[in-house]
């Protein structure tokens, strides 16, 4: 019986690799750009207080997207997994084995027929 492999994320999930890093570089460049882009506006109206939008944006906003992210993709992976978990039938074997072409039509057919019986 031959497998194929499957590709999976950095923590064993179905994920393909890389998502949550890119998704969390994406996140981390957008709050950069803006905490950036907020606060050299506020200099060029000669605000004063212009410095606080640095403290807010990088002590506050930038790890709070970036724990986010972390988080639904934390919820996404503990889903899935335990979906495909609860989802195992006896059957399941039998189907992908004739999806495979391993098994004939009628073995298939039988191999059902015994599994439904057992029932």
């Amino acid at each position: 019986m031959s497998t194929t492999p499957q590709t999976t994320g950095e923590r064993g999930d179905s994920s393909p690799p890389g998502d949550q890093d890119a998704a969390g570089l994406v996140a981390s460049a957008t709050v950069s750009g803006l905490t950036l882009a907020v606060a050299f506006g506020l200099l060029a109206l000669n605000v004063e207080w212009f410095w606080v939008t640095f403290v807010v944006g990088f002590a506050f906003v930038l790890p709070t997207t970036l724990g986010a992210v972390a988080y639904l993709y934390s919820e996404t992976d503990d889903d899935s997994a335990g979906a495909s978990e609860d989802s195992h039938t006896p059957m399941d074997e039998p189907r992908m084995q004739y999806a495979r072409g391993e098994l004939s039509e009628t073995e298939f057919e039988r191999r059902a027929s015994v599994l439904e019986n057992q029932r």
